[in-house]
């Protein structure tokens, strides 16, 4: 009896690792497609930036509803990799540049306290 408990912990636990990889990449997914949404974000982004995070989430969830069925946590944290790969260098990109360009606040009251 022990043992088929150690083996139905090994199964429960492998299910579990499934399931939270699979979460991850819905999260991503959902997280990226919420930046392109984000009028300061978006207004960075070139339109092929756009087209390239939101074609790479939509593959995925496609992919995650369609062909990973039966995919192991292995197969899962690939396809992660793979999105993060193409999407971390054009958000990272993006959020630089945020912080480099000074509050529009800020760039207003510079301009307006310049009365002459």
């Amino acid at each position: 009896m022990v043992h088929e408990a150690e083996r139905m912990k090994e199964a429960d636990d492998a299910k579990k690792e499934v399931v939270t990889k699979r979460n991850e990449i819905e999260s991503f997914c959902y997280n990226a497609k919420a930046s392109l949404e984000q009028e300061e974000l978006a207004a960075k982004m070139s339109e092929e930036d756009k087209r390239q995070v939101a074609g790479a989430c939509d593959e995925a969830e496609r992919w995650l509803a369609e062909e990973a069925g039966d995919a192991t946590a292995d197969e899962l944290g690939e396809r992660m990799k793979l999105l993060e790969q193409l999407v971390h260098p054009i958000m990272k990109r993006v959020y630089d540049q945020q912080e480099e360009a000074p509050p529009a606040e800020e760039e207003q009251a510079e301009q307006g306290s310049g009365y002459g």
